[in-house]
């Protein structure tokens, strides 16, 4: 008789103990859980903050603009700065970029590269050109109204970029890249000054830039 209630009363430990060691499983495994769904949080706040924000296509290439070095901290001159303006000709900003009026819609096929048929696809557009050789370097943000014709625009500028007849020499490449999927930006010119604008574009907007393609225009 009494070691039967021994056998029982061991039984009845043995089974408290296993259900505390499969609550305490539990528990572990739903704290992991939520640690690692407060991880996913946290790092998606993150990239959140990094995120810069884009108040036009004027703006995106007046920040690069800003940001080209002028002189080192000994006082030499860069020549990351040359002489630009920005905008339509007939109401040209001098030395910095600016909104280019989507009516004029030949002088941007013919100068920017950008078709015809993708202007009708754009709601805003900002342009930046050397002052006395276009070929040394030319530039445009533009931004596409539906974000599903990117592609659309990308390959048009490609091709008018690839057919145009350059009147005061040829690039040396180009390049296409867009900006949170919905601005199209090109940089056409002299190898330095297109892989300047590109390394300073991806510094300034990171993984918000994606290169469409970058190739010789010769």
């Amino acid at each position: 008789m009494f070691t039967k209630v021994k056998r029982g009363l061991l039984l009845f430990l043995v089974g408290i103990m296993l259900f505390s060691c499969v609550a305490c499983g539990n528990k572990q495994t739903g704290d992991t859980e939520n640690n690692q769904g407060l991880g996913s949080e946290i790092e998606s706040e993150s990239e959140i903050e990094k995120k810069v924000e884009i108040v036009d296509a004027t703006d995106i290439l007046t920040k690069v603009w800003n940001s080209y070095e002028t002189e080192d901290t000994d006082g030499n001159r860069y020549n990351d700065r040359f002489a630009i303006m920005g905008g339509h000709f007939e109401s040209a900003v001098m030395d910095m970029p600016a909104k280019y009026d989507l009516t004029q819609t030949s002088d941007l096929e013919l100068m920017y590269c950008v078709p015809q048929s993708s202007i009708v696809m754009i709601d805003d557009a900002a342009t930046m050109v050397h002052l006395m050789v276009a070929s040394t370097f030319t530039a445009g943000a533009y931004h596409v109204t539906d974000a599903a014709n990117v592609k659309t625009v990308v390959d048009e500028v490609k091709q008018q970029i690839i057919q145009n007849h350059w009147l005061d020499g040829f690039p040396d490449e180009y390049l296409i890249m867009t900006v949170d999927d919905q601005y199209v930006i090109s940089a056409i010119g002299n190898v330095d000054v297109v892989d300047n604008f590109e390394t300073i574009l991806k510094e300034i907007y990171g993984k918000q830039v994606t290169v469409q393609m970058k190739e010789s225009v010769r």
